[in-house]
């Protein structure tokens, strides 16, 4: 264990990078360098508390240790005490890197190795968006010859306008950063109309799930999500910004933590409907008022499938003595992603 602090860029590049089996691409140590600074900069900031693994594309500060109060380190510009650290190359990073290497899988790229030589990569796809702000949904789909029925349409969408001709989600930087691409609908005024869905939860896996082993911590704290925006102007939507973002790790602490820890609190009681009124279930869920910011309840509204396996209960319902039950997922808030947004 070493501290984050005590090692410069050219050493912290060297304790990394000089024993591997396989050179690195250039392009890939561009964006580690970028990473790096990016976590040294919080640190002498004194938000060495505040780092998180999404914060970066390819190198990650990961925790040591379980959150007990042991793994706890002084920091160097702040008397708060941080979760002790190390660099590690994150998993989605590694992933890709043994499929090019092993497997010859190539990914599409959106940047090349003298863009990101001399701009971030948030600013280069960023840039190369802005060029369609102002476009409606029907002229741009029209423009890159997208079907409109396509479940992929925006992926597909936004890979074209970033110059490649596959999903976005697919590219090089996209799938060793695990970058997710979500789209928003902004109304006319201003406001969101949906929540922000994840996939659903199976309840025979979450009950024995710890937090920081947990799905939804392992998509938040090491995702980014870029927000491709539309807003409604004169009955139409149109590409209005883009935002690249991840969830502070204090966020996902304070918010989504008791969120998980209540979802399988209820689940493994065996507590998960409150009432029946004229045929509706109310549960013990924390829904969208509890902190404004995460919540769960169904992925859909085809009500309880008796058929999937996934949906199997690992303790039988007490009210309804139901032994499976409609999947649900956790959300977040439309009032979050706003300020988000805004922001």
């Amino acid at each position: 264990m070493f501290y984050l602090y005590d090692y410069d860029l050219e050493d912290a590049n060297y304790l990394i990078l000089d024993s591997a089996l396989h050179s690195f691409f250039e392009k890939d140590l561009e964006i580690i360098k970028s990473d790096w600074n990016i976590i040294h900069q919080k640190i002498l900031e004194g938000k060495a508390d505040e780092i998180s693994e999404s914060d970066t594309m390819y190198l990650g500060a990961c925790p040591k240790g379980d959150d007990s109060l042991s793994n706890y380190r002084e920091q160097p510009f702040s008397k708060v005490k941080a979760r002790q650290r190390a660099y590690c190359l994150k998993s989605s990073y590694m992933n890709a890197f043994i499929n090019k290497i092993f497997e010859n899988k190539t990914y599409e790229e959106i940047v090349s190795y003298n863009e990101i030589k001399e701009d971030s990569f948030e600013n280069i796809i960023k840039k190369r968006l802005s060029r369609y702000f102002g476009k409606s949904e029907s002229v741009l789909l029209k423009e890159f010859n997208v079907s409109n029925r396509s479940n992929a349409k925006f992926n597909l969408l936004c890979g074209k306008m970033l110059g490649i001709k596959g999903r976005i989600n697919s590219s090089d930087e996209f799938v060793k950063a695990n970058i997710c691409l979500k789209t928003i609908r902004l109304e006319e005024n201003g406001e969101i109309k949906q929540h922000m869905s994840f996939p659903y939860f199976y309840y025979k896996e979450i009950v024995n799930q710890e937090w920081e082993d947990s799905d939804i911590y392992k998509l938040l704290s090491s995702s980014k999500f870029l927000f491709v925006i539309f807003q409604k102007r004169n009955y139409e939507y149109v590409l209005d910004k883009v935002v690249l973002w991840n969830m502070p790790y204090n966020d996902l602490e304070k918010y989504v933590k008791p969120v998980f820890e209540n979802t399988k609190k209820v689940i493994s009681e065996g507590n998960i409907v409150q009432d029946i009124k004229n045929g509706k279930f109310k549960t013990n869920f924390l829904g969208s008022t509890y902190n404004r910011v995460c919540h769960v309840r169904p992925h859909d509204g085809k009500g309880i499938n008796k058929t999937k396996k996934g949906f199997e209960l690992p303790v039988q319902d007490k009210l309804t003595h139901l032994t499976r039950y409609t999947k649900q997922c956790f959300w977040l808030d439309r009032s979050y992603i706003k300020k988000i947004i805004l922001k």
